[in-house]
């Protein structure tokens, strides 16, 4: 039998195990090592060449003694170091369904944050955040406790107030009111306690006097998750990097190409406004795209316009936004709705095909990104030949973009007959071929064959829409869903 003392990892978790458990540890601490030298002793007076049967009693006696000395200690410890303890008051409460995007936070109070598997396999995570709070007092009435809720580590929006309601475990979810522009918390219903586990951590932290793990706020690098998921499309062209700008600190692409003057003087977007580009890169913060949503909203309606109607790199302004109406932050698709809502969306979208006639390929898959019958009226308005109604409007290109911690995410559904061995095969080789992942050919297709949809993501329009026309050639079904 190893001596225990010894045996421990470091003599600082010893003073650590000391300091959150009272005189108690220390109890057990010397009765383990008391008892040990003393059996040891026993042990080597029984196995000597020459055994002395007074000194065998002798050892066998000490030891007898240690135990009941070292028991006895450990019940007058523990008793006097319960007795001793401050009265505690504890209460929990839990924020749930918090989006990769969100932050709640509070530094004084014990939070664990458990992640929540999405609602279909492949679909992103969302967090509960359970929160402890630990009184040496006692909760009066009106106490309440302070939240701060931020969007991607960089805008604190408001500060929540938790009420304390005795004998309640409360859950709350994170609310946006359109009409009023403001969030709330809003309860859901009662709950079981986020676990002993979780409460005796809360209670030892407090013991010991450490910081309370709350979530931290810190800028996010970008690109901080490549390479985490399997779903995840290859690395962005290394010639087209990202800066974080000088206006909101948000994520924009390094010296991004000015836009030429369109046909007619339509002014370039960016000697309109600069910001708007935030609203074209995909991996810039949502509430970098809220602010450039908000500038836009004060232009004058005729800057507005042209900015709309501009044939801008990637792809048209008025393009862009509507892509936004759709955003799974509801505040960012609710104020994008509102602007467009002050625009004649038909005329811009119009205006911006018209200019586009000498390319009709450009102009169809614009029109193929838009709800069939906008698509319908804008043909009808500008008339090209080239362009057949029936084969725009087959297959809506409708990108539903979703907000995560590194920028918008587009997520694409594939779908595939069970059993179709043709579909299955050319699916694994382009999954296999296109998405990071260590998994072999042989992997792929084993995961593949237990399996008739797969979502993957990625965050560029451009290659969402590449594999998805991929996905399609392959005899499957190819959707564009957002969380």
């Amino acid at each position: 039998m190893g001596d225990p003392v010894t045996t421990m990892s470091s003599f600082q978790e010893m003073v650590s195990l000391t300091f959150r458990y009272g005189v108690f540890a220390f109890s057990v601490i010397v009765l383990f090592f008391l008892t040990n030298k003393t059996h040891a002793q026993l042990e080597a007076a029984r196995n000597s060449p020459n055994p002395d049967p007074w000194q065998t009693r002798i050892y066998l006696a000490i030891h007898g003694v240690i135990w009941i000395c070292g028991i006895s200690l450990i019940f007058f410890a523990s008793y006097f170091w319960w007795m001793d303890q401050p009265q505690r008051k504890i209460y929990q409460f839990s924020v749930v369904n918090v989006a990769p995007h969100e932050f709640v936070v509070n530094q004084d109070l014990y939070v664990r944050s458990l992640d929540k598997p999405g609602p279909v396999p492949d679909a992103p995570r969302r967090r509960d955040l359970h929160f402890v709070v630990v009184s040496d007092g006692s909760f009066g009435p009106g106490h309440s406790f302070e939240l701060e809720y931020f969007k991607n580590e960089e805008k604190k929006y408001r500060t929540f107030r938790i009420p304390y309601v005795p004998e309640k475990n409360l859950r709350y979810q994170i609310q946006y009111d359109a009409e009023g522009d403001s969030y709330s918390l809003q309860t859901i219903a009662d709950a079981s306690g986020p676990g002993l586990n979780l409460v005796s951590s809360a209670l030892a932290q407090m013991s010991t006097g450490e910081e309370s793990p709350s979530e931290r706020l810190g800028r996010s690098r970008i690109l901080n998750d490549l390479g985490k998921s399997e779903n995840l499309a290859p690395l962005p062209n290394i010639d087209n990097p990202y800066c974080t700008d000088g206006i909101f600190q948000n994520i924009v692409q390094c010296a991004p190409k000015p836009s030429p003057p369109g046909p007619g003087g339509v002014p370039a977007v960016d000697s309109l406004i600069p910001e708007i580009g935030i609203l074209q890169v995909e991996r810039s913060s949502v509430p970098s795209k809220i602010n450039a949503i908000e500038t836009l909203a004060g232009l004058p309606p005729d800057t507005r316009m042209a900015v709309f109607q501009s044939i801008a790199e990637p792809e048209p302004m008025i393009l862009t936004l509507l892509d936004l109406v759709r955003h799974s932050d509801p505040e960012l698709a609710s104020k994008a709705k509102r602007l467009l809502s002050q625009t004649d969306v038909e005329s811009a979208l119009s205006a911006a095909v018209s200019r586009l006639a000498a390319e009709p390929d450009n102009a169809a898959s614009i029109l193929a990104r838009v709800e069939p019958a906008l698509a319908l009226r804008v043909l009808a308005r500008s008339p090209m030949p080239e362009l057949d109604p029936a084969r725009i409007t087959a297959q809506p290109q409708l990108l539903v973009p979703t907000a995560s911690s590194s920028g918008d995410r587009y997520y694409v559904r594939a779908i595939w007959t069970p059993g179709d061995r043709e579909a299955q095969a050319c699916l694994t080789a382009l999954f296999n071929r296109s998405l990071i992942s260590n998994r072999t050919p042989d992997q792929e297709a084993e995961m593949m064959s237990q399996r008739s949809q797969r979502i993957v993501y990625w965050y560029s329009k451009e290659w969402v829409l590449d594999i998805a026309n991929r996905i399609r050639s392959c005899g499957a079904q190819a959707d564009f869903i957002g969380f």
